[in-house]
C-alpha cells in the first residue's frame, strides 16, 4: 500500500472558484488594443459601524478583442473601478479566470506588487473612477485560445483602518466558446509557458473492473511527470498514468505533478470519480424537434462506456434554462434576471420560430453566465395538424365520422373542425366550386343556392409557428334538403261511382308547389290532375286514391298518396221517366218513350205485357204493334234501364184504355 500524499504536496495543489470587480484590459504593448471595462457603483463606502465596505453588484460591457500573447509571459491589464467619493483605495488581490477550448478552467493570480494608492477622480456623471495597472502571468496556462470569463478584485482603503472587501466579480457574458465558435469574447492567444501544467479529468463516474479515463491537456516541455491515484480514504493505492481500482475502492483521484529541471513544481488535481454502472465521460445531446405548441423533444446522456440515457431529466425542470443565440454567434442574456432567458417547462413561441437557443444543464445564478451549454438548436415550424382533425359536424352533433356518411345537404347547419391547437389564430372560410368564398364564420348553412354545387370548408392561422398556413376539410356536393311532404286529407273514405272526391293539405315544407294525380289502382287516371275528381263508371269495384307531389327549389321532391278505405261501389242509377204513345186499337202500333232525367249512357230493354201476362220479353223493342189478341185487353209495359258501374232500375207504363 502507497503511503498518503503529503502535506507539502497538497499545497502545491493551484486551483480556484472565483468571485469578481470593475476591470479594464488595455493596450498589450505592440499587440492591437482591445478593452473590457466593469462598473462598480458602490466601492469604497465605508461603514464605521461594521467597519467595512458595502459592496454593490458589479455590472459589466466588454468590446470584443484577441490578444496574441503566444509569445508572452504576462498580459497587462488595467482594473478600473467606479466610486461614489475620494476615499484612496487600492486592489488588495486581482484575480482572472479563464476558459480553454476544451472548457477547462483556469485560475490565475495577478500581481499586484507594484500597484500604489489612487484616488478616484471625479466624473460628469458625479461618480469617482480609480484605475491601476496589474499584470497577469501566462506561464501556468497551456497553448492555445482562452477566454476571458470573469475578473473579481478586492479592493482596500490605504487609510486606516485598512478593511478590505470584495468588490464582486466582473462576468463576461458570451465570453465562452461553448455556444458558437463566432461568439464575441474577450481572448487571450497563449504559447505554452515556461512552466505550465494541466489539470486532469476524470468522469464524474467509472466503471468498476475498468481502467479509468483519464482526459489531460499538454504540460510544458521539460516536465517530469509523476502520478498518485488516491481512494476514498485519501490513500495513495497507484503511481501509474492508467489504473483499474479493485472491489474496495468507492471512489478516486487523480494528482499529476510535474518538475522542472530547476526544481520548481507544479500539481493539478481532478475532481473524484465514483465508480458505478453507467460509467465514463458524460456527453449530452438534444434529440427530437424544439418547436412551439408541445413539439417533443429529450435530451440523451451517453457515457463514454456505451450507454445511452435517453431519460435524463433536467430539460424539463426548473434546472435549466434556455438562451437565445445572435445570428453572429453570441448568447445573449447571460447574466440578465429576467426577459431573455426562459426556465423550467419553457415551450418556444411562434415567433421564435427560426431562432437558434443553447440549453444550460443548470440554471445559473443571477448575473452569472452557465458552465457549459447544449446547442444551439434552431426551432422548428410547429407539426402542421393532420387533415383528420379538419372535418365537419352538424348542429345537432354528430360526428364527422358519421356525418360523412350522410348527404351534405341545403338548410342544414354544419361547423368546422378547428385542427390548430389551443391559442392558435384562426380564421374560417366557406369556398364554393373552389373560388367563391360564401361564408367566413366557422358555422354555415348551405343554402338552395349552393345545391349541386362543391363546398368545401377551410381554417387558416397567420401564426409563424406553422410552415402550413392553411387546412382543408373534404370537399363535397351540396345535396337538396328533405323536403316534407304535406299530409292529405280526403273529403270521404268511401264512395261509389259518380261521387265526387276532393282532397285538401295539410302541414310539410312552407311554400312548395304541389302537383295532383288521382289513382285508380295506383295507376294514373288520365287527365285527372285536380284537387277533385268525380268517380267513374270505370272506377267501379277498384281502389281509387290521390297522389300529391311536392316540390321546391333548393329541396328533394317528395310524394305522398292518400286513397279510399274501400273499392268504389256501383253508382245509384237515375233512370227518368217512361210513357206508352199511340192508339189504342188493333192494327195500331204503341210506342214506349223515356223521358226524365236519367245516367248518362244508360241504355232500356223493354217487354210487353197483356193484362199482366208477357207478351214480349225484354227486347230492344220499344214499340209493340196491337192485334186482334189485344182487343178488350190492357196492354202495358216495363222497362229494365241500367248503365256499366251503376245500379239498374225498372219503369212500367200503361194505356189509359182498353185496345179496341
Amino acid at each position: 500500500m502507497l503511503a498518503t500524499r503529503s502535506a507539502a504536496r497538497r499545497r502545491l495543489a493551484a486551483v480556484g472558484t472565483l468571485a469578481a470587480t470593475s476591470l479594464l484590459l488595455t493596450g498589450l504593448g505592440a499587440a492591437p488594443a482591445h478593452a473590457v471595462s466593469v462598473t462598480d457603483p458602490a466601492c469604497s463606502t465605508f461603514d464605521t459601524t461594521f467597519h467595512m465596505w458595502s459592496a454593490a453588484r458589479v455590472g459589466a460591457s466588454l468590446e470584443a478583442a484577441v490578444v496574441d500573447a503566444t509569445a508572452m509571459t504576462t498580459v497587462p491589464l488595467t482594473v478600473t473601478a467606479t466610486c461614489p467619493n475620494q476615499e484612496d483605495i487600492l486592489p488588495r488581490s486581482v484575480r482572472v479566470t479563464l476558459v480553454d477550448k476544451d472548457r477547462r478552467t483556469a485560475s490565475v493570480q495577478a500581481d499586484v506588487s507594484a500597484v500604489t494608492a489612487v484616488t478616484p477622480q471625479a466624473q460628469a456623471n458625479g461618480t469617482f473612477t480609480a484605475s491601476w495597472a496589474v499584470q497577469v502571468p501566462l506561464d501556468s496556462l497551456g497553448a492555445g485560445p482562452h477566454w476571458v470569463s470573469n475578473v473579481s478584485a478586492a479592493l482596500i482603503r490605504s487609510a486606516s483602518p485598512k478593511y478590505s472587501a470584495n468588490n464582486g466579480t466582473a462576468y463576461f457574458n458570451g465570453a465562452t466558446p461553448w455556444a458558437l465558435p463566432a461568439a464575441a469574447a474577450p481572448r487571450i492567444d497563449t504559447g505554452v509557458g515556461s512552466q505550465a501544467g494541466a489539470t486532469p479529468e476524470l468522469p464524474p463516474t467509472s466503471a468498476p473492473g475498468a481502467p479509468i479515463e483519464v482526459r489531460m491537456g499538454a504540460w510544458s516541455p521539460d516536465a517530469v511527470l509523476s502520478y498518485e491515484w488516491e481512494d476514498q480514504t485519501g490513500t495513495v493505492r497507484a503511481t501509474t498514468p492508467s489504473w483499474t481500482p479493485p472491489d474496495d475502492v468507492t471512489s478516486a483521484t487523480l494528482a499529476v505533478t510535474g518538475t522542472w529541471p530547476d526544481g520548481a513544481q507544479q500539481v493539478r488535481t481532478s475532481a473524484r470519480t465514483t465508480l458505478s454502472v453507467p460509467g465514463g465521460f458524460m456527453s449530452y445531446s438534444i434529440a427530437g424537434r424544439l418547436a412551439p405548441y408541445g413539439s417533443g423533444f429529450t435530451v440523451r446522456r451517453t457515457f463514454s462506456d456505451g450507454t445511452v440515457d435517453g431519460t435524463v431529466a433536467f430539460p424539463n425542470s426548473t434546472s435549466v434554462a434556455w438562451y437565445p443565440v445572435a445570428d453572429d454567434g453570441t448568447v445573449l442574456g447571460l447574466g440578465a434576471t429576467s426577459g431573455v432567458r426562459y426556465a423550467g417547462y419553457w415551450t418556444p413561441a411562434p415567433t421564435d420560430v427560426g431562432q437558434r437557443f443553447v440549453l444550460t444543464p443548470v440554471t445559473p445564478a443571477p448575473g452569472k453566465p452557465p458552465t457549459a451549454y447544449l446547442g444551439p438548436v434552431t426551432v422548428l415550424p410547429a407539426f402542421t395538424p393532420k387533415l383528420y382533425d379538419a372535418g365537419y359536424t352538424s348542429a345537432q352533433g354528430a360526428s364527422a365520422a358519421e356525418f360523412a356518411k350522410t348527404a351534405h345537404r341545403s338548410g342544414a347547419a354544419l361547423k368546422l373542425t378547428n385542427p390548430w391547437p389551443v391559442g392558435v389564430p384562426v380564421s374560417y372560410a366557406w369556398i364554393r366550386d373552389g373560388k367563391t368564398t360564401v361564408s367566413a364564420s366557422a358555422t354555415y348553412t348551405p343554402t338552395a343556392a349552393d345545391v349541386g354545387h362543391r363546398l368545401q370548408g377551410v381554417t387558416r392561422t397567420t401564426s409563424p409557428a406553422f410552415a402550413v398556413k392553411e387546412i382543408k376539410a373534404g370537399a363535397f356536393t351540396v345535396s337538396p334538403a328533405l323536403i316534407a311532404v304535406p299530409q292529405l286529407i280526403l273529403n270521404r273514405s268511401t264512395a261509389r261511382v259518380g261521387d265526387l272526391l276532393s282532397v285538401k293539405r295539410s302541414g310539410g315544407t312552407a311554400g312548395v308547389t304541389a302537383k295532383y294525380q288521382w289513382l285508380r289502382n295506383s295507376k294514373a287516371i288520365k287527365g285527372a290532375t285536380g284537387m277533385s275528381y268525380r268517380l267513374a263508371p270505370a272506377d267501379y269495384g277498384q281502389r281509387v286514391g290521390v297522389r300529391i307531389t311536392a316540390s321546391k327549389t333548393g329541396y328533394t321532391t317528395g310524394s305522398r298518396d292518400k286513397g279510399l278505405s274501400k273499392d268504389t261501389a256501383a253508382g245509384l242509377i237515375k233512370p227518368g221517366t217512361l210513357k206508352v204513345s199511340g192508339t189504342a186499337r188493333v192494327g195500331y202500333t204503341l210506342k214506349a218513350v223515356r223521358g226524365g232525367t236519367r245516367t248518362a249512357g244508360s241504355t232500356a230493354t223493354y217487354s210487353w205485357y197483356r193484362n199482366g201476362k208477357l207478351i214480349w220479353l225484354r227486347g230492344s223493342h220499344a214499340s209493340y204493334k196491337l192485334t186482334a189478341a189485344d182487343r178488350g185487353k190492357r196492354v202495358e209495359v216495363v222497362a229494365f234501364v241500367s248503365a256499366k258501374g251503376y245500379t239498374y232500375a225498372q219503369l212500367r207504363a200503361r194505356m189509359a184504355s182498353l185496345v179496341k
